[in-house]
């Protein structure tokens, strides 16, 4: 998934304080899971992200709720 966020270095920057890896491509910040994610782990990213709050939250996300 490719989410369009502000500043592409900052965000990865937050995301990998709060234990979330992604990567850079083409100007966004793309997600990638892996065979073995299952929804209660995109639920936890979600959750963390929502947890986090910084104004440089990819867009696009939904809130964990």
């Amino acid at each position: 998934m490719l989410a369009a966020v502000p500043d592409v270095r900052l965000t990865l920057d937050r995301l990998r304080e709060i234990g979330v890896l992604a990567v850079p491509m083409d100007g966004n910040v793309r997600f990638v899971t892996h065979r073995d994610v299952g929804e209660r782990d995109v639920q936890e990213v979600l959750h963390r992200i929502s947890r986090s709050g910084g104004a440089d939250r990819p867009t696009g996300i939904p809130q964990a709720g």
